[in-house]
C-alpha cells in the first residue's frame, strides 16, 4: 500500500498506522520515521514472482510532509510548476510546465537502480494531481 500521499500524516499517529498496516501484513511503501525508512521498498512474492514497490509524493502541503535526515514523512518529489501567462485568446488555458527536483529525482532513480536486480516486476508509484482546481471542487 502506498502511503506516500500529502494527507498522510493529517493524523498525528501516522506511523502507528504504518505499524499496524506491516503487522497485518499490508507491504507498505513511501512513508517512514525518516528519509532511509521512507524509500525502503515494498517487495512482495506472488507464486514466486516477485514485485518491487516503490513510491513518492508530489504534493506538498504545509507543514512540509516530505521525510529527511531524522524527520518522518514521505519519499519526495518535489516539483516546481510555471506557467506561460494568459493567451490573448478568449477561454484558451494557459499552458503549465512541471519539472521535477533534480536531486529527488536522481535519489528515486538510484532507488529504482538498487531495486530493479532484486525483483522480477518493478511498480513506482507518484502522488500527484491537480489541488485546488475549483472546477473539480464543484465551485464552478
Amino acid at each position: 500500500m502506498s502511503c506516500a500521499g500529502n494527507h498522510t500524516m493529517d493524523y498525528t499517529h501516522f506511523l502507528d498506522t504504518l505499524d499496524a498496516l506491516n503487522k497485518h501484513g499490508i507491504a507498505t511503501m513511501g512513508l517512514g520515521k525518516d528519509i532511509d525508512g521512507a524509500r525502503e521498498p515494498a517487495i512482495v512474492d506472488v507464486g514466486g514472482t516477485r514485485f518491487g514497490f516503490l513510491a513518492a509524493n508530489a504534493v506538498d502541503n504545509l507543514p512540509n510532509f516530505h521525510a529527511g535526515v531524522g524527520k518522518p514523512g514521505t519519499v519526495p518529489l518535489k516539483v516546481k510548476t510555471r506557467s506561460n501567462g494568459l493567451t490573448t485568446s478568449p477561454g484558451i488555458p494557459p499552458i503549465s510546465y512541471t519539472t521535477a527536483n533534480e536531486e529527488d529525482l536522481r535519489n528515486i532513480l538510484a532507488d529504482v537502480k538498487k531495486l530493479r536486480p532484486q525483483v522480477d516486476v518493478l511498480v513506482w508509484s507518484i502522488h500527484w494531481g491537480l489541488a485546488f482546481n475549483a472546477r473539480r471542487a464543484g465551485g464552478l
